[in-house]
């Protein structure tokens, strides 16, 4: 959370009166003094936005975070990285935060399997990659060392709540925009699998990359209450779309 702009800041002290043998609301006591006024007063309290890291800080921070997910995996099947798609070093209230999304992929190479070179696995045909966002806070002493680490995936249920990035609903404000066209009479779906570039910057759009089809309905049919009264016009092309979508800073929305 973020502190509001002239915020009264007070400092507090709290006496707890250990007397568990007595119920009474007497036994804290707290006395609070203003402290300052004005955020900007404390640099401690003001949040530091960092994307710099040099490259091999970088790689260790997501072949760590590829570790934690392995670690966790009720598979047997082992994944390896694919890409770093947005890293930032973020000092808020005192406390440095690494923010990163990593895509990982599942490999051929089996858990516990002897001198397994992570990079040299082969990807497991068939599968989807996975996106994930990464939480770790390093140790203020050594960049290197890594207090705790939190990760969840695009395939768990907490990924969209915690992101705001929900693939599904990325899809539905772009092609609602595509239908937004004159020139666009019949209803789309998209089809196959998608690409998509997470930002961890607001002035930075997330890239989603994807297929669409055209169908026999117009556009102005509810496709979510009417699942099955439109299919697929294969007398049409095919056609590949770039969507850049922004969300609103500070929050969660489009």
């Amino acid at each position: 959370c973020n502190l509001l702009p002239q915020t009264t800041v007070l400092r507090c002290q709290a006496e707890v009166l250990n007397r568990p043998w007595i119920k009474s609301d007497k036994d804290i006591n707290i006395d609070c003094k203003e402290q300052f006024t004005d955020e900007t007063k404390s640099g401690e309290h003001n949040e530091i936005v960092k994307d710099a890291f040099e490259e091999d800080v970088k790689n260790y921070y997501a072949n760590r975070a590829v570790k934690h997910i392995n670690d966790k995996a009720d598979t047997n099947n082992i994944q390896k990285l694919i890409t770093i798609h947005a890293i930032q070093n973020v000092i808020n209230m005192g406390v440095n935060t690494v923010r990163m999304y990593i895509e990982t992929a599942y490999t051929y190479c089996i858990r516990h399997q002897d001198q397994v070179e992570l990079a040299h696995c082969v990807e497991l045909s068939g599968m989807h990659h996975r996106l994930c966002y990464v939480r770790l806070w390093p140790s203020p002493d050594d960049e290197l060392v890594i207090e705790s680490m939190a990760v969840v995936c695009d395939d768990e249920p907490d990924f969209k709540s915690i992101t705001g990035i929900s693939v599904v609903d990325l899809i539905k404000a772009s092609l609602k925009d595509i239908e937004a066209s004159p020139k666009t009479k019949y209803k789309l779906v998209h089809q196959g699998e998608l690409n998509i570039i997470p930002s961890l910057d607001s002035r930075i759009p997330i890239v989603l990359s994807f297929i669409v089809v055209s169908t026999n309905c117009s556009k102005y049919v509810d496709i979510d209450k009417n699942p099955l009264s439109c299919y697929v016009d294969t007398s049409k092309p095919l056609r590949s779309c770039t969507s850049s979508i922004w969300l609103g800073p500070n929050s969660k929305k489009i």
